[in-house]
């Protein structure tokens, strides 16, 4: 925020969980992946034998994805489970090879960190063909995906957006950095852009 010009710039893709205070309907990241491994546990079963899941991610780099992926694995190892990550940096395409090398392992479950699911059509047959269930975590709902266990994204946007709004003094202008190809952060601009419109605020440039 620069007093001087009332200006601030909105970085959408990680925002902090200490910038709003959540709504109910905002889960945090520890609620919400206590319920991707309760959902996980309960639709795969436990067995006499401790699950193997791999988590693949192509934002592990992002601070945000990095905490989310680590509690998960945290969790997941809690309850026994063999928990193995890969990373592809960004690249879609290596992507969809990491989800193919992943089911032809025969995990008991294959879990995407973040990311668009219609990126992964490739990735997401051969875990089908193979008979493996993908669960996603701050993704989206897709063909092929078991449950996409998020935040109210559009929430956390609208929150976020008014607590800039409030330390602006109620005017100004932005500029919103976003990141259209993850869905949740998509959902965060489109919330907190109705907010700023709302409010009278000026966005000078989206990016």
């Amino acid at each position: 925020w620069m007093p001087a010009l009332c200006t601030a710039t909105v970085a959408l893709s990680a925002l902090p969980p200490s910038f709003s205070q959540p709504s109910p309907a905002a889960l945090p990241p520890v609620s919400s992946l206590r319920q991707a491994s309760d959902g996980l546990h309960g639709a795969v079963g436990a067995g006499d034998d401790a699950l193997t899941v791999a988590v693949v991610t192509p934002y592990l780099g992002n601070a945000a994805t990095k905490e989310v992926i680590d509690l998960f694995e945290e969790e997941g190892k809690a309850r026994g489970w063999n928990v193995s990550v890969v990373d592809t940096a960004g690249d879609m395409n290596k992507l969809n090879s990491a989800f193919q090398d992943a089911a032809a392992q025969q995990p008991d479950a294959i879990v995407l960190g973040m990311g668009d699911p219609t990126q992964l059509s490739l990735g997401l047959k051969s875990a089908a063909d193979a008979g493996i269930p993908v669960f996603a975590i701050d993704a989206a709902p897709a063909d092929g995906i078991a449950a996409n266990v998020t935040s109210d994204n559009t929430d956390l946007g609208e929150q976020s957006a008014t607590a800039l709004i409030d330390a602006m003094g109620g005017s100004g202008s932005v500029v919103m950095l976003t990141h259209d190809p993850h869905p949740g952060v998509k959902a965060r601009a489109e919330g907190a852009r109705a907010t700023f419109e709302a409010a009278g605020i000026t966005i000078l440039e989206e990016k």
